[in-house]
């Protein structure tokens, strides 16, 4: 199969992906259907851009996450890569507090949301 009938057959097969989401097609449906990603595929020359959005209480990192926020945290930038069987996320943080922010203070405020095995990087 080219290039171009495999590329075109992911593109069409991504609306029935949604709709099975969305609970509209036989077989057996996730159970989060209401809370399920959304998909959106922009095809560009010899690649295709998918972006994935997932509600974030839905997400594997949402108790980081909010543990984050709850401290006075926020993410600035993000970016997430996939090697071999592991999903890496990596997360830039700042305070919105007068205090210096260090690799202890961002594990203490995660640690509260998410259990978790994790040392600071040096």
């Amino acid at each position: 199969m080219d290039k171009a009938s495999l590329l075109s057959d992911a593109i069409a097969y991504i609306p029935e992906l949604e709709e099975r989401l969305r609970g509209g097609a036989a077989g057996p449906a996730p159970a989060r259907a209401e809370a399920g990603p959304s998909v959106e595929v922009k095809a560009m020359q010899d690649e295709v851009v998918l972006r994935v959005s997932t509600p974030l209480d839905a997400h594997p990192i949402s108790g980081a996450l909010s543990a984050m926020r709850d401290s006075q945290l926020s993410v600035v930038a993000s970016s997430m890569a996939v090697a071999d069987d592991t999903v890496t996320h990596t997360l830039v943080v700042r305070s919105a507090g007068a205090d210096r922010l260090t690799a202890e203070t961002v594990l203490a405020a995660i640690s509260r949301g998410v259990m978790m095995s994790a040392t600071p990087s040096p």
